[in-house]
């Protein structure tokens, strides 16, 4: 029996390919009067690979063009900053009970406001999530926050990225 392992590796490398030509290509539209911007959205369960999938494309894309621009190309952005908090009546639910596979669990709204403030060439402060520690309830951080920088190629990874909403 042939392993398909093969074939992923070739995926993933033309994969890689034809996001770094985007990224390469919207960055050198930086600074003229019609700036590109692309989001590529990365969705899947929890320990899909989704997140290996985009820190690998993150890392390869940004190695191979950050000197010729002298900037990362890629950003990422984790939906997992984006649950929301939980109701405080919800409280007393342990942690292990909460469906945090839900689309009602994640702010969709915010994070596509945060996509269109990237895309018109502007920063966000990123919430953070804070999962919590073992049966505990986990928490939006109040007063923390990541500065994120617009990148010319957004890659968004979570299990609603393929939200319409997006």
């Amino acid at each position: 029996m042939k392993s398909s392992y093969p074939n992923l590796l070739e995926g993933f490398n033309s994969l890689h390919m034809k996001y770094e030509q985007i990224a390469a290509l919207n960055a050198r539209s930086i600074g003229t009067e019609d700036p590109k911007f692309s989001i590529l959205l990365i969705a899947g369960g929890s320990a899909s690979g989704t997140t290996t999938l985009a820190r690998t494309l993150q890392r390869r894309i940004n190695r191979e063009y950050q000197p010729d621009f002298g900037r990362d190309l890629v950003g990422l952005v984790f939906m997992d900053h984006y649950y929301k908090d939980r109701d405080p009546s919800d409280l007393d639910t342990p942690d292990s009970l909460v469906n945090h596979d839900h689309p009602s669990m994640v702010d969709i709204g915010l994070l596509a406001d945060h996509l269109m403030t990237l895309k018109q060439g502007k920063a966000i402060k990123m919430p953070v999530y804070n999962w919590g520690a073992l049966g505990q309830p986990g928490y939006r951080e109040p007063e923390i926050t990541q500065d994120f920088e617009p990148h010319p190629l957004v890659i968004v990874e979570g299990i609603f990225a393929l939200d319409r909403k997006l």
